[in-house]
This record gives structure tokens, sequence and C-alpha cells, in this order.
């Protein structure tokens, strides 16, 4: 498939993911004029522009990943443009067609298909490590006394039961599938990580918590633009708790962009510490935020030298 059959498959997935888009605003219950105040508005589009700055930042680390698996330079603005212009795809139903958009990377480049699968599961890793750690240690005994508390759902416990399950019988099938080409591609894959050297994947896990823990203090600074209120007790906890709920959207299938989840899990998670409209309207300003935070940030490479060959 030529270059411009490809571009022309990806113009029509960030389409689509914009028709979403679109509707998942429409739809959200939430009095609009809370967003519209003179403090709220311009916060909203000053952490929409820094969230995009963030999505830039996964996009520059995911390129360095994909030097170490590759084993040399890659085309850095057209790995960025295509990461950043995939990261849009995320908002169709099904939640993996921001990975799938990646392999556009191998098509127009002489990266193999491989290549850029070990670079996004290695991703993928960093992210879900930073998801756990984070949560774990700074919401501490508040996460503990809502577990006992039973808000925990039954369906999140049998979804990481269902996909720890099948995530085995994909290692099986593939190993009976592929034999000695499967073991082959583990065998490189650690090779590869092995190469990135311990410092580095310490630096790199360094880097994937420290930007989860910025996005906790964005939703903070959101929060407290629409009139909520947090001792200082709670800052940290709170920032926990938003990681949590990311990471519970990342993890459940079929949710685009962890769409609705993530704001039930941190309304749930907030309710008696935030009033419940502010709790509310938060949640979905800050989903208005990493919206517009995605589409700036493909904007950008596609305004500048970055998306040339998009």
């Amino acid at each position: 498939m030529n270059s411009k059959k490809i571009n022309i498959m990806g113009n029509i997935l960030v389409i689509l993911s914009c028709a979403f888009i679109i509707r998942m605003i429409v739809v959200s219950d939430v009095d609009m004029q809370m967003l519209l105040t003179k403090t709220a508005l311009p916060t909203l589009a000053v952490l929409a522009v820094l969230y995009a700055c963030m999505v830039l930042s996964f996009a520059g680390m995911f390129c360095r990943l994909l030097r170490a698996f590759h084993g040399k330079e890659v085309p850095t603005r057209l790995v960025i443009s295509i990461y950043c212009k995939s990261n849009i795809y995320k908002y169709l139903p099904g939640n993996i067609f921001h990975y799938l958009g990646r392999n556009q990377i191998a098509a127009l480049t002489g990266i193999k298909h491989t290549e850029v699968i070990s670079a996004t599961v290695t991703e993928i890793f960093f992210v879900l490590f930073a998801g756990v750690f984070i949560p774990a240690v700074l919401t501490g005994k508040y996460a503990l006394d809502w577990f006992r508390a039973g808000h925990i759902q039954v369906e999140f416990t049998v979804i990481i039961l269902v996909l720890s399950v099948l995530a085995v019988i994909l290692a099986v099938v593939l190993a009976l599938i592929f034999g000695e080409n499967f073991r082959n591609a583990l065998r490189k894959y650690y090779l590869d990580l092995k190469y990135l050297g311990f410092k580095k994947v310490i630096a790199i896990q360094g880097f994937y918590l420290g930007l989860n823990m910025v996005n906790g203090v964005f939703f903070i600074v959101m929060l407290y633009s629409l009139g909520g209120e947090l001792t200082s007790a709670y800052v940290l906890p709170v920032i926990g708790m938003f990681t949590f709920s990311w990471l519970v959207g990342y993890v459940t299938p079929g949710a685009s962009a962890g769409l609705g989840v993530r704001e039930v899990v941190m309304t749930t998670l907030l309710t008696g510490i935030v009033g419940m409209n502010i709790v509310i309207a938060t949640v979905i300003a800050f989903r208005i935020v990493t919206v517009l935070g995605d589409i700036f940030a493909y904007l950008v490479t596609r305004k500048t030298k970055m998306g040339n060959h998009v």
C-alpha cells in the first residue's frame, strides 16, 4: 500500500475520531456555564496547551524506545508525527486503533513492524507500572479504605483476571503457531531491552512516573479553578486517585480513551472530599483538556515539518 493511500486512511480515522470527540462533549451532563468563568476558561486553555506538550514528550520517548529496538537512528520528526496522529485514534470504539495506527511508521520507513510493536509493548509496560505505582504510594490508606468499603466493582476485578488469562493464552498460542520464530522474537526483545541498560530503564520509568504525576497536578489545578478546595493532606492522595482512575480506563477493553470509565471512577473516589457538582464539572473539564491537548499536539506536527510525510 503506497503512502498516499495510507495517508487517506489515516485522515479518515482522524475525522471519525473527531466525530466521537464532539459527540462525547455534547452528551456530557454538566453545566457548561461553570467552564466559562474568568478563572476556569483560561485555566482550561493553558492546561490543554501544557497537555499537548506532554503528548509530544511521550512521542519523543516512544521515538527513543523505537531507536533502541531498531538499532540505529530513526526519522524522529516522522515518528513523532505519526505517533501524535495515531493518538487521536484512541477515541474510536475499541481502544486499540491508536496502537494499530503506529504501524504506519513501518509502512513508510525501513523499520520492521516487529520493532514498532516491541517499542509499543515496552511503552505499555512502563505506563502500566506508573499507573500502579503512583496510586499505591500516594493514595495509601485511602485506597485500602475504599477497597474495604466495597466500592471496587466486581467488573473491574473480572477485567484484570480476564486480561491476565488472555495474555497467557495469547503467549501460548503464539508459541505453538510460530514455534522457534516466536521464541527468537522473545529472545531478541529481551536482548534489546538488555541493551538499554538498567540505568536507562530506570530513567525512562522515572520519565513516565514524573509525567503521570504532573498530569495529576493538572487535574488538581482544574479542580481549584472551578471553585473546588483540597486540604494539603489530600493533594497527594487525589493525584493517586486520579492516576488510578486513568489506569482503570486504560485497561478497560473497548473504552475509547477510557471515556466514561475514568469519569465514573474519579467521581466515586472524590465523593465526600469535594462537592459532587464540582467533581463532575472537573472530570468533564479535564476530559476536554485532554481532548484539546491531543488535537493540539496533532496539529503542531501537521503545521511543522514533522507532518510533511503524513
